[in-house]
């Protein structure tokens, strides 16, 4: 937890809760149906943020830890995944893929970036992505999909030919490659302002890889390592 000494962690399919303390005991948080994971605090620690998967299908749901009780956002027959909070609490983000669909890495299949209100349970769809190459580039990153400062969302796509991060401005409504060209983007993590992403990529060195920065609003990419990598 972000707020306390709570953790939550997978087992069978169900998500279990404990306190950091001695003699502490784990207990199931909840019981949902399907398979559960992903499970994501809220900023202020009172909600978390999880998917349920059903076979063809999976929901996004926020469990509320005071009372007890799973609101699903936007439930539909898509599969819906890696949810992520905006930095006030007030919305996640997440990709939606069509269901009934078997996932794809050699022929990809559609997705969509939505956004969903907490106190409604609604979402929106903010960017689609042009051609059918969702999958890898969703799939293998550590963190598909972030929730940026100033209303920026970043995320990978391969709908270029290249595995890229791209983010997408909320309030203008724009699309931005972070990082064009022919090379591929592997690892990337974001500074804690929400500012700045920091990279890997083979980038102008083809057989090796090397860190790179850019600000999530696009511009200027800065080498921050080179030499043998």
């Amino acid at each position: 937890s972000p707020t306390s000494n709570e953790i939550v962690f997978l087992r069978q399919g169900q998500i279990y809760y404990s306190r950091l303390k001695k003699g502490s005991q784990s207990r199931m948080l909840f019981k949902a149906r399907g398979r559960n994971s992903s499970p994501v605090w809220s900023p202020d620690g009172k909600k978390l943020a999880f998917v349920s998967s059903r076979e063809d299908h999976s929901f996004i749901g926020v469990y509320d830890l005071a009372q007890k009780r799973i609101k699903w956002l936007a439930p539909s027959v898509d599969r819906d995944r890696y949810p992520v909070w905006s930095p006030c609490g007030r919305y996640i983000a997440f990709i939606r893929f069509p269901g009934g669909m078997t996932m794809s890495f050699r022929g990809g299949v559609p997705f969509s970036i939505m956004v969903a209100s907490l106190d409604s349970g609604e979402a929106k769809e903010v960017w689609k992505c042009p051609n059918n190459t969702g999958g890898f580039a969703q799939y293998y990153p550590a963190e598909t999909l972030r929730w940026a400062a100033d209303g920026y969302l970043v995320f990978y796509s391969e709908h270029e030919h290249w595995m890229h991060l791209y983010s997408f401005s909320l309030k203008e409504k724009r699309l931005i490659s972070l990082t064009p060209g022919k090379y591929e983007v592997e690892d990337s993590f974001m500074t804690p302002d929400g500012k700045k992403i920091i990279f890997n990529a083979n980038k102008n060195d083809i057989d090796r890889r090397h860190l790179w920065e850019v600000s999530v609003k696009g511009g200027q990419l800065k080498q921050l390592t080179s030499g043998e990598g």
